[in-house]
């Protein structure tokens, strides 16, 4: 699978919540990178469903792998989703990879995304996205 094709799309306003913190949603990334090479593990569009607006970008906290380092870059772009949405412009993040010169081996890190729901910022979705490298 292409991981630099993929897109996790995640709708904040379009999720029902309760109580203060709302939900955490866990996703879990099998990667073969090459060693000393950036790789970009993956890429998701931030916007409301309902009316194709833009949402805000998430904060985020890196939990840095043993053996390389974790980035995340935050871009503009064009949705490519099926649908009314198809070609407006949302935001987007990217999480890319780059191993430590010549480290050949089992990596892995993490990356939490906190997405808020309401003006205050009571409410939460904690996007936790993990990714087990196997570095080439």
């Amino acid at each position: 699978m292409n991981f630099k094709k993929l897109f996790v799309l995640i709708s904040v306003l379009a999720i029902a919540l309760t109580g203060n913190i709302a939900s955490s949603l866990a996703k879990t990334y099998n990667i073969t990178v090459k060693s000393g090479r950036t790789h970009e593990l993956v890429r998701f569009s931030v916007f409301n469903q309902s009316d194709c607006g833009a949402a805000a970008y998430p904060k985020f906290k890196i939990f840095q792998p043993a053996h390389g380092t974790l980035t995340v870059k935050k871009f503009r772009g064009k949705l490519t989703v099926k649908g009314h949405c198809r070609g407006k412009l949302a935001k987007g993040m990217s999480v890319s990879y780059k191993s430590k010169r010549g480290y050949r081996g089992a990596d892995s890190g993490k990356v939490n995304f906190n997405f808020f729901r309401s003006d205050d910022g009571d409410q939460i979705i904690v996007n936790q996205v993990k990714f087990k490298l196997r570095v080439k």
